[in-house]
This record gives C-alpha cells, sequence and structure tokens, in this order.
C-alpha cells in the first residue's frame, strides 16, 4: 500500500488525543461528498429512494464508519456531531424536511445492514 493511501485512512488525533480534529475531518470529507453527489441524491433526483439510499451506503457511509470501533472512547458531543451529519444525510435522500425527527436513521431498518 501506498504512503498516500495510508496517510488518507489515518485517525486524526491532536496532543491531548481527542477526538474533535478527526470528527471534523470527517465531517468536512462528508459535506465534501454531498455536495459532489447532490445531483444523485438530492431532491431533484429522479432516482428512486432505494437506488439513492444505495449510493449513500456505498459512498457517505464508510467516510463516516471507517474507525467507529474507536469512537466509544470519545465524548457524546463528538459523536454527536456524526449523527447530525447522517441525519442531515438521510433527510436529503429521503426528501424529508428539516423538522423530521433526527433519529430518522433508527426508523430505517434497513440502512443499518
Amino acid at each position: 500500500m501506498s504512503m498516500v493511501g495510508a496517510e488518507k485512512r489515518k485517525n486524526i488525533l491532536d496532543q491531548k488525543l481527542t477526538w474533535r480534529p478527526h470528527i471534523t475531518a470527517k465531517k468536512t470529507q462528508i459535506n465534501l461528498k454531498l455536495r459532489q453527489t447532490n445531483w444523485l441524491i438530492g431532491r431533484k433526483s429522479k432516482l428512486t429512494i432505494e437506488n439513492k439510499l444505495l449510493l449513500d451506503k456505498a459512498i457517505i457511509k464508510p467516510i463516516w464508519s471507517y474507525g467507529t470501533q474507536l469512537w466509544g472512547c470519545a465524548k457524546p458531543s463528538n459523536t454527536q456531531i456524526i449523527q447530525r451529519i447522517q441525519s442531515k444525510t438521510l433527510r436529503i435522500v429521503f426528501n424529508a424536511p428539516w423538522y423530521v425527527s433526527k433519529k430518522l436513521s433508527t426508523k430505517i431498518p434497513e440502512y443499518h445492514s
């Protein structure tokens, strides 16, 4: 494996071993992918919800799911950042208004598989 690929995949930690820089970097990556794929999964897309969800699982979910085994030791405020961006992504996929419950992902059983 090349060093460039290894640098992309490493978890980012600061001197105090907090998760904030890593979570912020993941949030930035997810927002960038959302902007790039908005024409596919956005509200004006002609794709079905199943296909949009499949694209979300294939493109966006791997970004935030990398390193989740270590997030058990992160503060709840840091994990809530990822949960917010996950809810935002699902609201885009399902074309739901902003006031839909933030627990949308827990109501979709096939999303976790």
